[in-house]
């Protein structure tokens, strides 16, 4: 989940578009249209093709084929000893210990692979050498990608098109924020292109989840406030007998206010004491819970607003509710004391 809340907040963010059922990919005019919107950063053509000579073994994976140019690939992975002019096999390396089930390590490459349609696109399979190698570093990837992209093999551009590949779609590298996004979605509606983020489902879904659980603490505030402030003024009033006691045997009215705040700022404080390292434990344990580390109170001035505002919430109340139970001591009250 923190892949798609960096992506759809910070960026970069990745978004795919697609074309009619006759012509899948959008045209270079198309392309260039949606590459001079304010905030991207680039355009990659998806192609129809895979590595049909892969066969892994146990615990290995194919890895995915990325086409494109060395700054394309740069957009979306940090990588060394990329050249436009040649295919290469692709190694990945520093893979962070939490991420090396999903970036698993792919089968080692011969000295050429034999490149086919991906699906049920028609055409031939092509061999294709790979004379280079490419080196991506997962952890310098983090920087700029949550969930970093990984490939086997990396293809250019020309040569794909040489071969008879088919573009399918294509990729946009943006800024985060949704003014991009609105921006691209304009352009892509007036040239009868689709925008697909596959990040906003998900995310939507975390935005409901926030939106619940700081609801849900603004109501257990608010209810804990009212009680305070219902508490105070019952106790107040209950213990007018006991305050006309002491107005009888001489203590300072002074005294008494005093009194009641430390009554009231004692319980109130221990109860602080109790909830902030529960509140502490319990962030975690949510993160932990939803495999997130940054979901669950984005910003980590969030608990301190909360505590903020209880304690701002508790002095408001106490200003309030004290001159309500300031009630003068009746001359009955003194009579019988």
């Amino acid at each position: 989940m923190a892949h798609y809340i960096r992506q759809m907040e910070q960026g970069p963010q990745e978004l795919s578009v697609y074309g009619s059922e006759d012509e899948p990919a959008p045209d270079a005019e198309a392309v260039a249209a949606l590459a001079a919107v304010p905030g991207v950063e680039g355009v990659i053509w998806r192609y129809s093709i895979e590595d049909v000579s892969c066969e892994p073994g146990p615990w290995q994976s194919c890895g995915n084929v990325f086409v494109g140019t060395c700054p394309e690939l740069a957009l979306v992975a940090s990588t060394t000893g990329c050249r436009d002019d040649e295919a290469a096999s692709v190694e990945v390396v520093r893979v962070p210990q939490h991420l090396a089930g999903y970036l698993s390590e792919p089968e080692p490459r011969d000295a050429a692979m034999l490149l086919g349609h991906a699906g049920d696109t028609p055409g031939p399979s092509h061999e294709v050498a790979l004379p280079g190698s490419i080196t991506i570093d997962v952890t310098e990837s983090q920087d700029r990608w949550t969930l970093p992209h990984s490939y086997a093999v990396f293809v250019p551009a020309e040569l794909a098109d040489e071969l008879g590949f088919r573009r399918f779609s294509a990729t946009v590298i943006a800024e985060g924020g949704r003014e991009v996004r609105e921006a691209l979605r304009e352009v892509a509606d007036a040239r009868g292109l689709y925008v697909s983020h596959e990040a906003s489902w998900d995310y939507q879904r975390i935005v409901s989840a926030r939106a619940a659980v700081w609801g849900l603490g603004a109501g257990s505030l608010a209810v804990a406030l009212l009680v305070l402030a219902l508490a105070s003024i019952d106790e107040a009033r209950e213990s007018r007998r006991g305050r006309g006691r002491l107005v009888a045997l001489g203590v300072p009215a002074a005294v008494l206010r005093r009194a009641q705040w430390l009554a009231l700022a004692v319980p109130l404080g221990v109860s602080l004491a109790i909830a902030l390292p529960l509140g502490l434990v319990a962030r975690p344990l949510l993160q932990h819970l939803s495999q997130d580390t940054a979901s669950v109170g984005t910003n980590p001035a969030m608990p301190l607003l909360f505590l903020g505002l209880a304690a701002a919430g508790a002095v408001v109340v106490s200003l309030l509710t004290l001159p309500l139970t300031r009630s003068g001591v009746r001359a009955e009250d003194l009579r019988q004391e």
